[in-house]
């Protein structure tokens, strides 16, 4: 992993799929203990397994993990998954990060 030279980072974004739990593991491994920036995890899964997910992430990575909810604040360090029957997208409300869930 190398940082960045150029702009500032606002937000770590992880898009994963089958085998996912071992990869993330593998990722978050090899990731500094603190970023100082949110972390966002879609995983296809259903929603009914989301919260399982999230207990098994936190477990991997020694971090905080918690399913989305629409208005939550994005918070450094901490992990937020995205809820299986949603899409999870960012907004900046009064110079903080977002949640925002959109359902079609």
């Amino acid at each position: 992993m190398r940082a960045e030279a150029a702009g500032t980072l606002r937000l770590v974004a992880i898009g994963a799929s089958t085998g996912g739990i071992h990869a993330l593991s593998t990722f978050f491994d090899a990731l500094p203990s603190k970023i100082g920036v949110p972390i966002l995890v879609t995983q296809h899964l259903p929603a009914p397994f989301m919260s399982v997910f999230a207990r098994q992430l936190s477990n991997a990575s020694g971090r905080e993990a918690i399913v989305a909810e629409d208005g939550l604040r994005l918070l450094p360090d901490r992990i937020v998954i995205a809820p299986g029957d949603a899409h999870l997208t960012v907004d900046i409300s009064g110079g903080r990060l977002i949640a925002r869930l959109t359902r079609n």
